[in-house]
């Protein structure tokens, strides 16, 4: 099923655009621990937003990595779980955030 507007999977490889709102203390799957999960290793660039700034950068993971992403009060973890899924979840901080994100992984 796809995760995003577009999410292109090949066997191998694949390509994700996707957008996630309302990002709280609780973990949304951007790409699932499955058929398609990544394997190897995870690049792209990411926009997230908690309504007061954003901030804009790109990453890099291989499984068992995380990213934290400070954006005003709030921290944005992007993790790579050890079962092939990406994470967002709020780490820190109150509110929600939106999250824009575009990658690759194999």
């Amino acid at each position: 099923m796809p995760q995003g507007r577009l999410h292109a999977h090949d066997g191998t490889g694949g390509l994700l655009f996707v957008s996630k709102t309302g990002i709280t203390n609780s973990a949304q799957t951007l790409i699932p621990n499955g058929t398609g999960d990544v394997t190897g290793g995870i690049t792209g660039f990411f926009v997230a937003n908690d309504g007061s700034g954003a901030v804009a950068n790109s990453f890099t993971l291989l499984p068992g990595d995380f990213v934290d992403v400070v954006v005003g009060g709030y921290t944005l973890r992007l993790a790579l779980n050890v079962n092939g899924a990406l994470t967002a979840v709020r780490q820190s901080g109150v509110g929600t955030a939106a999250l824009t994100l575009l990658a690759i992984w194999q």
